[in-house]
């Protein structure tokens, strides 16, 4: 009973990450940067006064090249790598390219989290698949169908679906006694 309710917490923290780890696509992020650029402008505008933000942008302008300058160089010396004159005195990078990394990154953490949790539930699966074949009511199978579901039911990319899809599939097929005998409540949470 305690090993069950621990099991059970350990099945909650997991869905919680899938939910925490939705990938939201590229659409969605680029609405919320170009937003997110929006409101920071009308900010800018709001609260500044032209002279007094010429001077400070020509001053901040030349601290942040001085410094991004001199961090570059250091870089280079540092590291005894060779860098050309473009790239030592080019811009930090575009909005356009930060929102760009943004998406890849929401991307790939997405399904590697959800590879993790996909890995977890099939390990758990292979290693105790006795106990979940047990055709009492038994929490265990399904909080691990729950998880499965929940992979199919957030936002995840196509790539990541077809990972679900193969669970799922290795899921039916070992637990299919379970899945099919009395009340086939898992097959109507699949529908």
């Amino acid at each position: 009973p305690e090993e069950i309710s621990e099991l059970n917490s350990f099945f909650d923290v997991m869905e919680l990450c899938i939910h925490l780890f939705e990938y939201s696509g590229r659409l969605a992020i680029t609405k919320k940067w170009s937003a997110r650029a929006t409101m920071l402008k009308q900010l800018e505008q709001t609260y500044t006064n032209p002279i007094v933000t010429k001077m400070s942008r020509t001053r901040k302008s030349f601290a942040i090249s001085l410094y991004s300058n001199r961090s570059r160089m250091s870089r280079a010396t540092s590291s005894n790598s060779f860098l050309s004159p473009s790239q030592l005195y080019s811009p930090l990078g575009s909005e356009e390219e930060d929102m760009e990394l943004y998406i890849r990154t929401e991307g790939i953490l997405a399904n590697e989290v959800g590879l993790t949790v996909l890995e977890t539930v099939e390990m758990f699966t292979d290693r105790f698949k006795a106990v979940l074949n047990d055709e009492d009511e038994n929490p265990l199978i399904s909080k691990v169908f729950t998880i499965l579901t929940t992979l199919l039911q957030v936002n995840q990319s196509t790539e990541f679906q077809t990972h679900i899809f193969a669970s799922l599939k290795s899921f039916i097929h070992k637990f299919t006694n379970v899945m099919f005998k009395g009340r086939s409540d898992y097959c109507g949470m699949l529908c």
